[in-house]
């Protein structure tokens, strides 16, 4: 016959291990571990990819001062362009019925940069504007166009050191460029230009003379 004192002793056994069943929460106990784990990789992630971009900085910096040319250009004396495109511009001038061809060289175009740090490299077939932006040196392909009967100029690529850069880069370089074209070269407003060929080492413009 069954003791019911066993039973009473069985009814508090199964008691406690419910109690001890309902209060052990596995879920959460292997959780904090989970999540623990968790922030550990990500924070292992986050100084790694720190690294990478700090050593990517470095990189780029390093890159962005090597100087791809030579800036130590001697520019001749200014208002050199000036004074040769007056002549031509006074030649055409003479001869009413000739086309205007007027003839601009590499040595003069940077005379009226009037600037060691700024330079123009004209090739075959292209055009090349070199100069410092904000420290660094920017190497701009460019080709001269006509826009409006004036000569312009599209961009064709930039580079910061070796690495491609936006063409926004070439901005201030470009401004200059215009700029001081324009200031040098106010007698080209008499023409209104309607082609440019890049030659050895110079840039010909071709058009007709405003009026005539």
């Amino acid at each position: 016959m069954a003791d019911s004192r066993d039973e009473k002793i069985d009814d508090k056994e199964s008691f406690s291990l419910g109690e001890k069943d309902r209060n052990f929460d596995a879920a959460g106990f292997f959780g904090d571990k989970q999540r623990a784990h968790r922030m550990g990789c990500t924070c292992a992630t986050l100084i790694i990819l720190l690294a990478l971009l700090l050593a990517g900085l470095l990189t780029v910096m390093v890159l962005a001062t090597r100087n791809s040319e030579n800036l130590n250009i001697s520019p001749i004396s200014t208002g050199a362009i000036s004074s040769s495109v007056a002549q031509q511009i006074a030649q055409v001038l003479k001869d009413k019925d000739k086309e205007a061809i007027i003839s601009i060289s590499e040595s003069e175009i940077n005379s009226s940069l009037g600037s060691s740090q700024t330079k123009v490299d004209i090739q075959e077939n292209k055009m090349i504007l070199v100069g410092r932006v904000m420290g660094a040196i920017a190497t701009v392909e460019i080709a001269p166009k006509i826009e409006d009967g004036q000569l312009n100029y599209d961009v064709k690529s930039v580079k910061i050191g070796s690495l491609p850069a936006p063409k926004i880069v070439a901005a201030p370089l470009l401004g200059q460029l215009r700029k001081s074209m324009l200031q040098s070269n106010k007698e080209l407003s008499v023409i209104n230009f309607n082609a440019v060929d890049i030659g050895t080492n110079e840039l010909i413009l071709k058009g007709t003379v405003v009026g005539r």
